[in-house]
């Protein structure tokens, strides 16, 4: 067994592939172990500005107080629409942010957001982004932030993100599962 990476509480998926039964030995890292691997706390959050700022189109140096001027001028429709296509917006998201009628009139005047819009866009580019750098991946992000939270009264931390004090409580929420404590 221990050839084969097999102990007693190892967990396995079944999974049926045409008429064969396949076992496939489950080998788990917890978050914090990747996290530490990963750096420290000043680290991920590099990591996440870094794709932060790839998500809005601006430069990767750019400091909080370009960030704000660029969101106080209202982003582009069509930045969150490359963020809905890469996957970072969710429809139910982009619904949240902006009515889908409207929003197909901003794309087609190739109009901007409006601060309330851009700002809500931001916080959930955020957050994913925080995830993606804790997690690995967009997918891990996205199933985390839309399972209901017993700390959040059964809501999901997509729901808290309407607000700035929302966010901010999602994004400690994040960094202490990276640091090791599960929510």
């Amino acid at each position: 067994m221990s050839s084969a990476a097999l102990s007693i509480g190892s967990t396995f998926t079944l999974e049926m592939v045409k008429d064969a039964l396949i076992l496939r030995n489950n080998i788990l890292v917890s978050l914090s172990d990747h996290w530490r691997a990963q750096g420290s706390r000043s680290d991920l959050q590099n990591t996440a500005k870094a794709s932060l700022d790839g998500y809005l189109g601006l430069s990767a140096d750019a400091s909080s107080q370009q960030v704000h001027d660029y969101i106080s001028e209202g982003l582009r429709a069509a930045t969150l629409q490359a963020a809905v296509d890469k996957g970072v917006i969710r429809s139910f998201e982009l619904d949240q942010i902006i009515p889908p009628r409207k929003f197909k009139m901003c794309l087609q005047n190739n109009e901007r957001l409006s601060v309330e819009q851009s700002d809500h866009f931001y916080r959930v580019a955020r957050v994913t982004a925080l995830g993606i750098a804790i997690f690995g991946e967009l997918e891990k992000t996205v199933n985390w932030l839309s399972k209901p939270k017993s700390c959040l009264d059964g809501k999901c931390p997509y729901d808290l993100l309407i607000t700035s004090v929302g966010a901010i409580l999602i994004e400690e929420m994040l960094t202490q599962v990276a640091e090791g404590f599960y929510c």
